[in-house]
């Protein structure tokens, strides 16, 4: 799951619409929440609105998001994520192996520009 609801503008922290999006669920009745990816690496993305958490992030930003996410005692599951080779956004594209990701269909033209051939990764 992918919220991409943060903006350029808040540099992969958490903004105040995906507070309030988490508090809504975590007031909805569900018995757990998962939150949508959130990535270890600014450089390797999904998109430029995903939530990172390294190094650079906001610790206040994200403090306010943890307590969003488990207010009414709601179990939250964080769903960290590297995108290998889906990343979109990245200055060097990892995976598995140097097989371009392609998708089904129509999307098979659109893969071959968004996904770049990745470099594969070594022991």
């Amino acid at each position: 799951m992918a919220e991409f609801m943060c903006k350029t503008s808040d540099n992969g922290n958490p903004n105040q619409e995906l507070c309030n999006l988490y508090k809504v669920w975590a007031a909805g009745g569900a018995g757990m929440l998962i939150t949508g990816h959130m990535m270890i690496d600014r450089k390797n993305k999904s998109s430029h609105k995903d939530l990172v958490l390294d190094e650079k992030s906001n610790v206040e930003k994200f403090e306010k998001f943890a307590k969003a996410c488990t207010e009414n005692n709601m179990i939250t599951i964080v769903q960290l994520n590297h995108p290998g080779r889906q990343a979109t956004e990245s200055s060097k594209t990892v995976g598995p192996s140097s097989v371009r990701l392609e998708l089904p269909g129509i999307l098979k033209f659109f893969s071959k520009v968004i996904f770049k051939v990745p470099h594969e990764l070594t022991e």
